[in-house]
């Protein structure tokens, strides 16, 4: 008799400090909820609840960090046009410290913060997968882990970076864009851990030991929000499978659910800004969320993980082999979707890749 294939949801907010020993069983614990077969229909779309001094936190720091460079590059501009020469070198001088001074190594510290259980709350963050997924993802690592969609922000991305490392437990760490590095207040995310998105430092990374998270469908994942279904922008970006090819690292799919809602997301329908963005490798768009402000909404956020797909190392690989693997990619985060969809409340979306 063929035994059904366990799901399990993980709810991130809940967990224990002694969910980080490497000793605890997390399927079997009280922290994990378990279905034989897959979750009932809208079975995990409980928002949690949350302190009002903590909902604060959350949104004071989230419209610092998210809301922040907007604010400030609109004051720069507002000086540039009706300040004196003075307030605008002194806007410039205050941007350049903004841009370089040096991100301490704080990272564990951060991943343990009162506002990182805060951040889980605010967005009710939930890890889901099926069998031994997560076990099997634990004993690959390092891997390169794929994940879609990108959103007005990738707040998933950001919020799996503590969960992978401590909860999970896999050294894990994020690969935004160079940009992000050096941009006034969105930079203090990089606090959680972070490499440059460039090939040679992600390999430099992943020889490391480091598992290493790349948003595939990049920036432009940005102009696809505001759809009824899912669209995600990676049919022809195939750059991740090269990488893994060379490499010979396995690839982990995700699926961040709820990650494309966060945000209203206002930019030209001719593709202008879009072109823009993708040129100088920086969102250039208005983005709003909770009182017409950078604050993104109170929505749910999960994060699905999928079957780790190993990958044998071709220095030189294909072209064939490059779309062979790509495919694979494609197919296994749109299971990844398909599997979970329905637990979530998401029964009637569809996703598709453009």
């Amino acid at each position: 008799m063929n035994m059904a294939t366990k799901h399990y949801a993980i709810n991130t907010w809940t967990l224990p400090k002694r969910a980080l020993d490497s000793d605890f069983d997390l399927e079997s614990s009280k922290y994990a909820q378990v279905s034989d077969g897959p979750f009932p229909e809208g079975s995990l779309t409980e928002t949690v609840e949350i302190s009002k001094s903590d909902e604060l936190l959350c949104m004071l720091l989230l419209m610092m960090t998210i809301g922040g460079p907007m604010v400030w590059f609109g004051l720069g501009i507002l000086v540039l046009a009706i300040g004196s020469w003075s307030k605008l070198f002194a806007w410039v001088v205050i941007s350049i410290v903004l841009a370089l001074h040096p991100i301490p190594d704080v990272k564990e510290s951060a991943w343990r913060s009162k506002i990182m259980k805060a951040m889980n709350k605010y967005f009710s963050y939930r890890v889901v997968y099926t069998g031994d997924q997560r076990l099997n993802a634990k004993a690959s690592y390092p891997f390169i882990g794929v994940g879609v969609p990108h959103g007005v922000m990738p707040i998933s991305n950001l919020l799996a970076i503590p969960v992978v490392n401590l909860q999970l437990g896999i050294p894990f760490i994020g690969a935004p864009a160079s940009v992000v590095f050096n941009t006034p207040f969105l930079r203090y995310f990089t606090l959680l851990g972070a490499c440059d998105c460039s090939r040679d430092i992600i390999i430099e990374n992943l020889d490391m030991g480091y598992s290493v998270g790349i948003i595939a469908d990049g920036i432009a994942g940005i102009f696809q929000c505001g759809e009824i279904d899912e669209v995600i922008n990676l049919k022809t970006r195939k750059g991740i499978a090269k990488l893994a090819l060379r490499t010979g690292y396995p690839i982990l799919p995700v699926y961040s659910f709820g990650n494309t809602e966060l945000y209203n997301a206002y930019f030209d329908k001719y593709g202008i800004m879009e072109k823009l963005s993708r040129k100088v490798q920086a969102s250039l768009f208005v983005y709003l969320g909770r009182f017409n402000l950078p604050i993104p909404f109170r929505r749910n956020i999960t994060m699905a993980i999928g079957d780790i797909i190993p990958v044998e190392k071709i220095e030189n690989p294909t072209q064939e082999e490059i779309d062979d693997l790509h495919e694979v990619i494609l197919q296994s985060i749109k299971g990844v979707f398909d599997t979970h969809k329905s637990s979530i409340g998401w029964s009637n979306k569809k996703m598709k890749f453009i």
